[in-house]
């Protein structure tokens, strides 16, 4: 009996079989699902929630949508590249980088953090380990 083949897509974009091999030589085994895929910072997570961790960044799996980014839950008023962040993860960033107001940031890939108009960056990879 064979296994049934899993369907997942990152930014509203199926991985055929061979790309999703090779993507899972550098990461885990992906469920069947959607999932967003932020190629600034390389956080990744399942469609309507938090980051569920970090991938490299710049990967070819197509662009953050809104509609890939949304999440589910009350709205926190904090951007990081353009997706609304969760309660969870709002929580863990106050927690590495002290008072985080309402806005947007941006976020890259060695962890630095910092407002999209300017200012001073926070490094929030070394600090802790991102997982909300």
């Amino acid at each position: 009996m064979s296994a049934m083949p899993r369907h997942v897509s990152f930014n509203g974009r199926h991985l055929e079989p061979a790309r999703l091999s090779a993507l899972e030589m550098y990461a885990q085994r992906f469920a069947s699902g959607a999932y967003w895929y932020d190629r600034r910072s390389g956080l990744w997570g399942k469609v309507g929630h938090g980051a569920s961790g970090r991938l490299m960044s710049g990967l070819p799996l197509g662009r953050m949508h809104p509609h890939c980014s949304r999440q589910d839950g009350p709205s926190t008023g904090v951007f990081l590249n353009g997706r609304e962040i969760t309660e969870a993860e709002l929580a863990h960033l106050r927690q590495v980088s002290g008072k985080l107001s309402e806005g947007r940031y941006t976020l890259d890939a060695d962890g630095h953090m910092f407002p999209e108009e300017g200012g001073m960056p926070v490094h929030v990879f070394v600090r802790a380990s991102y997982a909300a």
